[in-house]
């Protein structure tokens, strides 16, 4: 893994993830999403290239798309894996 990659993850505790909160952050590599989000805004990782990586853990990509809509993922061009 280069020097320069950043892994970040999300709290295992959050619930929510607002509106466009991760938009065109070019810094991060990748990113989980735990279980515990019940809640992802529109746009939330818009901007994100096909270099980055979602990972949702817990949900299949229907389940997320009917738990948070599919707005969430829109402009986002990152690999998203689905861990449901």
């Amino acid at each position: 893994m280069p020097a320069n990659t950043i892994i970040n993850n999300i709290r295992e505790d959050t619930i929510a993830i607002d509106n466009g909160v991760f938009y065109h952050c070019i810094n991060l590599t990748s990113i989980t999403i735990p279980t515990s989000v019940t809640s992802v805004g529109e746009q939330a990782f818009g901007g994100w290239d096909s270099q980055q990586t979602i990972n949702v853990q817990g949900k299949t990509q229907a389940v997320a798309d009917a738990m948070w809509g599919a707005n969430w993922r829109q402009f986002c061009y990152a690999t998203i894996n689905y861990n449901g």
